[in-house]
C-alpha cells in the first residue's frame, strides 16, 4: 500500500519520509481509540449488586396437639364356610332326579337327590316277613313252654297215683291176696310215669335255650328289617341344615357308587371374612384383644351396592409358613346374601379409640419413624425433627389412608409439616402456609377430610 501512495517519479529519500508519516498517523489513531475506550468505561453507569438469597420451601401444616382417634384399618379377605358338608353317596343306584340345582337355598331336611329304590323296596319286604316268621316261632316256643309246664303237674300227679297203686299190689302180694303179675303191672306203670315226668323236666328245662335261639332269630331279622329302611332312606338325600347349594356332582340317570361325592353345601347365615394381618396389625388387634376390647372390633364394606358388616370373631392359632402373617376371622352378621365362598371381599376394621395420637398424612413421615415440626419465628422458619412412632391408620371420608402416631415431641401449640420436599433436615429454611385451627379440625372423626389441615399461602 505504501508503494501505492507513492506516485510515479518521486526519489527514494521521498518515500522513506512518506513511510514515517504512516506509521506515525496509525499510532495516532490507535491512541485515539484506546482513550475513548478508557474514557466510555470510566464514565458508565455501575451495575447494581446482587445480594444471595436463602433457598425456603413452601409448606403446609397441621396441629400436632395429641388427641384419642378412632382407627381403621382397611383390610382384603376372603369369604370362607366354616360350616359346610359334601354329601357323598351311601349306597349304589341310579339318580332318579335332582331336586335342587347349584346356588338354590334349601331348609334343613329338604330333599336334594332322589335315586331309584326298587331294589331296597323288595329287600325290605323280605326282611319284614323274616322277621314275622321269627317272631311267630318265638310266639309258639312261649306258648309251648307254658303247656309244657302245666303238663308236669300233671305227670308228677299220674305219678303218685302209680306209686299208690304200686304200693297197694306190693302189700297184696306180701299177704297172698294178690298175683306177682299185677305187681309186674303196677311197677311197669310207674316206670312209664317217672319216664313221662323226666322228659317233661328235659322239655322244660331246655325251654330257656329254645326260647334264646328263637329271641336272637328275632333280633336279627329285627336288625335286618332296620338296615333294609336304613338303606332305603339312603335312596335319598336331604339338606344336613339349612344351606345354600354351593355344587352339584351328579345328573339323572347316573350310575353312582357308595362314597361318590354327590352336592356341597355351605351355611350362609355362618359366613366368615379370613383376613391375613402383617405383624404390625396383628400387635394392635391382639392388644385390644388383650384389653376386653375384642367385640368393638368390627368391620364393614360394600359388596355390589349390599352393606357388609362383621365383627371380630377369632384370631388364627398358626402363621402361615413362609408368610409371617396370621388368620383373623370375622363373622359375617349383615349382608351374607351378596357373599359366596372365596370371594375377595375390601373392608375397613374400625378398632378401639387410641388416645394421645396424631393422625397425619403419608407424605409427612419420612423413613419409618422420622416427622418434621415447624420451629423458629415466622421470618425464620425452620424444620425439626421428631421421632414418632405409628400405631395405626385411618380412612379418611375421600378414602385417603392416614397414619395414626405417638411422639414426644408432639404437643399442643405444635405444627407438623405435612408437605414431603427433597432433602428435608433439621435447620431447613422453609415458609408456612396458614394453618387451620386446631377446633375445626375433628380429632376422631373417621371422616375428617384429608385436606382439612392444609392452609392457604399467606399474600
Amino acid at each position: 500500500m505504501a508503494n501505492q501512495l507513492i506516485p510515479d517519479g518521486d526519489t527514494p529519500p521521498a518515500r522513506e519520509r512518506f513511510r514515517w508519516l504512516f506509521w506515525l498517523l496509525a499510532v495516532v489513531v490507535l491512541a485515539c481509540a484506546v482513550g475513548l475506550f478508557a474514557r466510555m468505561k470510566n464514565t458508565a453507569p455501575a451495575a447494581p449488586k446482587v445480594e444471595p438469597q436463602l433457598r425456603r420451601w413452601s409448606v403446609a401444616t397441621l396441629p400436632a396437639a395429641p388427641t384419642s382417634i378412632t382407627p381403621t384399618l382397611p383390610v382384603t379377605g376372603t369369604v370362607v364356610a366354616p360350616q359346610g358338608a359334601m354329601l357323598t353317596a351311601k349306597t349304589a343306584a341310579a339318580v332318579e332326579q335332582v331336586h335342587h340345582l347349584a346356588g338354590a337355598t334349601v331348609r334343613a331336611g329338604e330333599r336334594l337327590i332322589s335315586f331309584d329304590s326298587d331294589i331296597q323296596r323288595l329287600t325290605l319286604a323280605s326282611r319284614e316277613a323274616q322277621l314275622l316268621s321269627a317272631e311267630a316261632q318265638l310266639a309258639a316256643e312261649v306258648s309251648r313252654a307254658g303247656a309244657d309246664r302245666d303238663a308236669l303237674a300233671q305227670e308228677q300227679r299220674l305219678q303218685q297215683l302209680a306209686q299208690s297203686a304200686y304200693n297197694r299190689q306190693q302189700k297184696l302180694q306180701k299177704r297172698d291176696l294178690g298175683a306177682q303179675s299185677r305187681v309186674d303191672d303196677a311197677a311197669q306203670g310207674l316206670a312209664q310215669r317217672k319216664l313221662a315226668v323226666i322228659q317233661r323236666q328235659l322239655q322244660i328245662s331246655q325251654a330257656d335255650s329254645r326260647r334264646n335261639q328263637l329271641q336272637a332269630a328275632a333280633d336279627q331279622a329285627r336288625s335286618a328289617v332296620e338296615l333294609a329302611r336304613l338303606d332305603l332312606s339312603h335312596t335319598s338325600v336331604a339338606a344336613p341344615f339349612d344351606a345354600r347349594v354351593q355344587s352339584v356332582a351328579v345328573s339323572v340317570g347316573q350310575q353312582i357308587a357308595p362314597g361318590q361325592p354327590l352336592a356341597t353345601l355351605y351355611a350362609p347365615q355362618r359366613l366368615e371374612l379370613k383376613v391375613q394381618l402383617t405383624p404390625r396389625r396383628l400387635q394392635q388387634l391382639q392388644t385390644a384383644v388383650a384389653s376386653g376390647q375384642q367385640n368393638s372390633i368390627t368391620a364393614s364394606g360394600e359388596v355390589d351396592g349390599t352393606t357388609v358388616t362383621g365383627k371380630l370373631d377369632r384370631l388364627g392359632a398358626d402363621i402361615a409358613a413362609g408368610s409371617g402373617v396370621v388368620d383373623a376371622f370375622f363373622q359375617i352378621d349383615g349382608g351374607s346374601a351378596a357373599l359366596q365362598p372365596g370371594r375377595t371381599v375390601e373392608m375397613d376394621v374400625t378398632m378401639p379409640a387410641l388416645n394421645n395420637v396424631v393422625s397425619m398424612p403419608p407424605a409427612a413421615l419420612y423413613g419409618n419413624n422420622r416427622a418434621y415440626l415447624l420451629s423458629g419465628e415466622d421470618d425464620a422458619q425452620v424444620m425439626r425433627s421428631v421421632q414418632v412412632t405409628v400405631v395405626g391408620e385411618q380412612r379418611k371420608a375421600e378414602g385417603e389412608l392416614w397414619l395414626l402416631t405417638r411422639s414426644p415431641g408432639f404437643a399442643a401449640g405444635e405444627q407438623l409439616i405435612i408437605t414431603q420436599i427433597p432433602g428435608a433436615g433439621d435447620g431447613v429454611a422453609v415458609e408456612r402456609v396458614e394453618p387451620v385451627a386446631a377446633n375445626e379440625q375433628s380429632a376422631g372423626d373417621m371422616s375428617g377430610s384429608a385436606d382439612s389441615g392444609l392452609s392457604t399461602r399467606q399474600q
